[in-house]
């Protein structure tokens, strides 16, 4: 059997051939406007002749949405939780009618290589038209391939990396056990968490399916994760609400690494090259520590992930609040490779550093680990030991956020 080490620097070549099957593109879809206005009085339950944000998440997730309609909830959706530009709720016939005729039609939907939205105002139209080619052009088979790769595998606009992160890192070491934590049933699927907690998930709606992350063609996995992650969160956590909606409000990368593989986890946090308080020689004695803390890690096949906070510097192409899987680390070189959960493809403009940022091919890059710190919150290191339910867990403060 081939060692982590040697099937992860074969992972890391064929990163840049690795090619899954391309679907044939979706047909046009039909007007937006028109379907907005064709689901309006579904999707408003009370029939008060508004929208508001429960209604329009209750109609992605309701089974009967389905096609058109469901691309045009979504849209609809997308453009009320926006951090700037949002639409207004709640929403009339009439206010539903201006946006769409004042929203820019060849416009692509805004979004930075970090996942951050670009100024300007979203169009409606092209946020529909994505929804709907994704719904047409999707696989609906959970594993198209028969396992889980991370090459074509995207974070949607939902706050979940905390919860992708884990689950790129599972896949790079072992995809067929990932596999194995899947099982398909009559209604749905179901998903397995750590050693024993099952999770049962309705079959995906359209909605859904436009909704979460993408995988480039290779099946339905990353969204039945997704929601399973939000019915984990209302079974075990005592959350409440709708199962995407849970699952999209953040969290710590490391609890849900624990979550997910069963295992305790260690955490270092990267606060002291944040603070501006510590001695160069403290610093270094805690890189050194980091360092033993890395190369244990890799020997002893385990898993980790590492999280930005708010504080530290910002780097370009990558996000704050954001969590990140670590793939690997090289002793000899001192490189982290770290995977981000967006999947972006960026190219510094001019030498990679913290300055103009790093080399990154479909979400993964590697950088320094003295420049590391300098930029993450903190890592967090499976175990060797089963997990605990004492295991500290890190309030998140933002949407899609990580402590660790």
């Amino acid at each position: 059997m081939l060692s982590y080490r040697t099937r992860l620097i074969a992972w890391s070549g064929a990163l840049l051939l690795a090619s899954l099957p391309v679907a044939l593109a979706a047909p046009e879809p039909p007007p937006f406007l028109g379907e907005a206005l064709a689901g309006f009085s579904a999707w408003d339950a009370n029939g008060d002749g508004h929208l508001t944000l429960e209604e329009l998440q209750k109609a992605v997730a309701s089974p009967e949405v389905k096609g058109a309609q469901a691309a045009a909830a979504v849209a609809l959706r997308r453009a009320a939780t926006r951090k700037t530009h949002a639409l207004p709720l709640p929403l009339t016939r009439e206010a539903l009618t201006a946006a769409a005729q004042h929203s820019p039609v060849g416009a692509e939907v805004a979004e930075e290589p970090d996942g951050g939205e670009k100024p300007g105002a979203p169009s409606l139209v092209a946020s529909y038209a994505k929804a709907y080619a994704t719904i047409m052009d999707s696989p609906r088979d959970l594993f198209v391939n028969g396992v889980p790769h991370v090459e074509g595998f995207r974070q949607a606009k939902l706050g979940t990396c905390f919860s992708l992160a884990p689950l790129a890192a599972c896949i790079v070491r072992d995809p067929a056990a990932v596999a194995a934590r899947f099982a398909v049933t009559p209604t749905g699927y179901t998903v397995r968490f750590g050693q024993d907690r099952v999770v049962a998930v309705p079959a995906l709606t359209d909605g859904e399916i436009a909704m979460t992350s993408t995988t480039g063609g290779d099946g339905l996995w990353a969204s039945v994760y997704e929601k399973a992650v939000g019915l984990y969160r209302i079974t075990y956590d005592g959350k409440t609400g709708l199962p995407l909606d849970v699952a999209s409000k953040g969290g710590s990368a490391g609890t849900m690494l624990s979550v997910l593989t069963g295992r305790a986890i260690k955490r270092f946090s990267c606060a002291p090259w944040h603070s501006g308080q510590e001695s160069p020689e403290a610093l270094n004695a805690k890189l050194k520590e980091l360092r033993a803390m890395l190369a244990e890690n890799v020997a002893a096949h385990r898993l980790a992930t590492v999280g930005a906070g708010n504080k530290g510097l910002k780097v370009p192409s990558l996000a704050r609040m954001h969590a990140y899987a670590v793939l690997g680390y090289d002793v000899a070189t001192d490189l982290v490779t770290i995977r981000d959960p967006h999947g972006q493809t960026f190219a510094p403009k001019g030498s990679p550093g913290l300055t103009n940022g790093y080399a990154v091919s479909r979400g993964v890059f590697q950088a320094p680990l003295g420049e590391v710190v300098q930029f993450m919150s903190g890592f967090a290191f499976t175990q060797d030991t089963p997990a605990t339910a004492s295991e500290p867990k890190p309030a998140s403060t933002d949407p899609g956020a990580s402590t660790d």
